[in-house]
């Protein structure tokens, strides 16, 4: 998760597993500008996989 601008995370437990809901800020921005929201999982909360992604503008 380190590659790309993340804000707001909210997790969410299932089976286990930890799901990261998180905001993602576009690079270069001069605002705060959300165009997806993307989706990281994790069973050690060490090791983490983009698991989705949903557009839509947020601000």
């Amino acid at each position: 998760m380190q590659h790309i601008y993340t804000a707001h995370p909210a997790p969410l437990v299932h089976d286990g597993r930890v799901y990261l809901y998180t905001g993602h800020d576009e690079n270069g921005s001069t605002n705060f500008t959300m165009k997806e929201w993307r989706v990281w999982s994790s069973d050690d909360m060490v090791n983490w996989t983009a698991t989705a992604s949903s557009t839509g503008t947020c601000r």
